[in-house]
């Protein structure tokens, strides 16, 4: 039987003995008697040490204990583990590569051979461009153009190019053997007109180059005509 059962046993036997013994009858006044009387308080106590007496040796038989019990180690979890073991490992950030940069020179860029130094401007071209003509038509290609440049043209500049049909022209010299600076010279190109083609493109076009004495294109030019019937 447990503590709790024996406490309420007890408890119950001592109440229902107290209960009788309350509800017993008063005895009847008798004259004489040579009889002792019940002492119903001295009963009433005598049972109470009793069930105290033994309430008392069940709580000493059955002490109550007071401390928490030991809780036996928790074994890691593979998770945990893992989680210390990554917070453990220091982490490592690598520095950026340093890209390397093309080399800069402060060196001032060198120009194209006499490409500032030799210029020339369109003064007036013949015929004008998109003038009509019919086929086989012969004329020269007039150009006339200004030396703009910072120096004197000598013998050696030539001119040379294309012919309305594709036909190649020069080199030519030019007439001027010594043209300076902000003078004019005039270039001609003997050109015959092409045929006409029904339903095709008769416009044609002839091209003109200017070389200097470094062989330098320093000047181009072009002439457009229109063949008709």
């Amino acid at each position: 039987m447990t503590k709790k059962s024996s406490l309420i046993v007890w408890f119950s036997l001592f109440i229902l003995l107290a209960s009788m013994l309350g509800c017993a009858p008063a005895p009847t006044t008798q004259p004489t008697s040579a009889e002792p009387t019940l002492d119903m308080n001295m009963l009433r106590t005598e049972v109470a040490q009793i069930v105290l007496a033994e309430l008392t040796a069940q709580a000493a038989l059955n002490p109550t204990a007071t401390s928490a019990p030991e809780l036996a180690p928790t074994k890691p979890t593979e998770a945990t583990t893992a989680a210390e073991t990554a917070t453990a490992i220091p982490t490592f950030t690598l520095a950026p590569t340093a890209t390397t940069k093309p080399a800069v020179s402060n060196a001032a860029p060198v120009p194209t051979q006499n490409t500032y130094t030799d210029q020339a401007t369109l003064v007036n071209q013949s015929p004008a461009n998109w003038t009509f003509m019919v086929p086989y038509q012969d004329f020269d290609a007039v150009w006339v153009i200004k030396n703009t440049g910072k120096r004197t043209w000598n013998g050696s500049f030539y001119f040379k190019g294309t012919k309305l049909n594709g036909d190649e022209f020069g080199p030519t010299y030019l007439p001027n053997s010594s043209l300076g600076v902000n003078d004019t010279v005039e270039l001609r190109a003997d050109m015959i007109a092409p045929e006409y083609i029904e339903g095709g493109n008769n416009t044609h076009t002839a091209y003109l180059q200017v070389i200097n004495d470094d062989g330098v294109v320093f000047f181009s030019s072009s002439l457009s005509i229109t063949v008709q019937k």
